[in-house]
């Protein structure tokens, strides 16, 4: 019974090291980026924020494999009990007709 249990652990270990390579390849900066237009557009202003969350890095061009394309992307941290990141959820960003930034049409 023990051996799934170590595969299972040494998988989510794997995921966890891929999902921080992810995270800090994104830029830690929002201020002028897509991802602030983005966010302006769901009436969050990091300016009245006071500060950004670090959670938050800028992908400018992260890989999709549903569309096979690039897009830039907002990603969020996600952390285990003990501070370490366990997984990255990522939002890709894409221009509206109206010109404003919102989930890309993957």
């Amino acid at each position: 019974m023990r051996a799934p249990s170590v595969r299972h652990d040494a998988g989510e270990a794997v995921r966890s090291r891929a999902a921080a390579r992810l995270y800090f390849e994104g830029q830690p900066a929002l201020v002028g980026t897509l991802a602030e237009r983005y966010l302006l557009g769901r009436a969050i202003e990091l300016l009245a924020l006071g500060r950004q969350p670090r959670a938050l890095p800028f992908h400018p061009a992260l890989w999709n494999s549903g569309s096979r394309r690039a897009w830039p992307a907002l990603l969020a941290r996600i952390s285990g009990p003990d501070g370490s990141i366990v997984a990255v959820h990522r939002t890709w960003l894409g221009e509206r007709p109206d010109g404003g930034f919102g989930q890309a049409p993957l």
